[in-house]
């Protein structure tokens, strides 16, 4: 009688072994040191923590002050935290489908905010602020365009799993936008346009995609020429796909599962792709730069991965200059540009300024305080 066939695993080659049995004893031998150092300091852990992903932090401090294999001890506490609570270190929320979120969005700031002064003036300083920028532009004949870019997890909360926005900054973006629309300031919704587009954000990263930004550019260009903020040009922009590459989120920091990094969340594939006019420049050597627009903002702005420029320059048909700038807010590098050459030497028509909503503080209903905007500005930690 003819047993039934069966497919043999392939053999494990010597140097795959080695390697299998290595990682394991490291993992052990990790595991081991964690159990004991958790152990004796098992007064200073609390289960009530698990759910809010207090556990972890308190965890990982002990690793770092108390175990000697450090690396291992926390590529193993990683991966059981991740694998069994779904849970990362500090900054990071595991939501559903391999989706992660930073923690920032689920706080209220202190961006625009100085420690000296009592809650609820946040809102007011830094709407301020934004205010008084407006004004300086206005004073120089140049338009003022905000695009007030909401939050990863307000646009995909359906992907946050267990967890919630706070109460206190469930509302901001809307908060934001009714107050910039008070003070005659133009900011249009872009909620309705990132939440309509398939994939407006990467899972594994705080930024948002070149989809994601595109869909912002038209927005724009749509509300700018409604509002008579721009008059429609006829050079042609041609944003053509270069490929694709693979992308690891800066998130995907926080989940540091070493060896074991496939069992996480799958990287994101980025598109790739590149803004070139249509028409030769007619430009003459001796011949002034004109400014049509200017882009300001932060890292959705500054990284050429997310193409925003070009996107900006295909949807209003015109060169943009970007002067954006990665990780100091959208504040900074405003006042770094209203203070240079190259604002006082080539203003433009119109000026972008990018401000993602997570670095905005929350609003305070019973504030009715008044506050000294150079103090504001002077004092903000932005």
């Amino acid at each position: 009688m003819t047993q039934p066939s069966t497919l043999a695993s392939p053999p494990l080659t010597k140097l795959a072994r080695t390697v299998l049995v290595s990682v394991l004893i490291c993992c052990i031998l990790g595991l081991g040191l964690s159990v004991i150092t958790l152990w004796q300091q098992r007064s200073a852990l609390s289960l009530a923590g698990l759910w809010r992903g207090q556990l972890t932090t308190t965890i990982d401090t002990l690793l770092d002050d108390h175990t000697a294999l450090r690396p291992f001890a926390i590529t193993t506490w990683a991966l059981t935290d991740y694998l069994l609570f779904r849970q990362g270190r500090t900054g990071v929320l595991v939501g559903e489908q391999g989706w992660l979120f930073s923690d920032e969005e689920f706080v209220s700031p202190q961006a625009l905010e100085a420690a000296s002064i009592e809650q609820g003036v946040g809102f007011v300083c830094a709407l301020a602020a934004v205010t008084d920028v407006a004004e300086t532009l206005a004073a120089a004949d140049i338009q003022l365009l905000l695009a007030l870019l909401p939050a990863k997890a307000r646009v995909y909360s359906n992907q946050l799993g267990r967890y919630d926005m706070p109460a206190a900054v469930t509302q901001r973006y809307e908060q934001w936008r009714r107050g910039l629309l008070e003070h005659n300031l133009h900011s249009p919704d872009l909620m309705t346009p990132l939440t309509t587009t398939s994939a407006s954000f990467l899972r594994t990263d705080t930024h948002w995609t070149p989809e994601g930004a595109e869909a912002v550019a038209v927005a724009l260009h749509s509300y700018a020429t409604n509002e008579g903020l721009w008059q429609a040009r006829n050079p042609s922009y041609v944003t053509t796909q270069q490929g694709s590459r693979e992308h690891e989120g800066d998130l995907l920091a926080f989940l540091p599962l070493g060896v074991a990094r496939s069992l996480g969340p799958a990287a994101d594939t980025l598109a790739l792709y590149q803004t070139q006019s249509g028409e030769a420049s007619s430009l003459g050597l001796f011949d002034d730069l004109t400014v049509d627009i200017t882009l300001v903002g932060s890292s959705y702005s500054a990284n050429p991965a997310w193409h925003f420029e070009g996107w900006l320059e295909q949807t209003f048909h015109t060169d943009v200059v970007n002067v954006a700038t990665e990780g100091q807010g959208p504040l900074q590098p405003m006042l770094d540009y209203l203070s240079s050459n190259t604002f006082t030497d080539n203003p433009p028509k119109l000026v972008i300024w990018e401000i993602p909503e997570r670095y905005l503080p929350v609003q305070d209903p019973s504030s009715q305080k008044s506050v000294n905007l150079p103090s504001c500005l002077l004092s903000s930690g932005n």
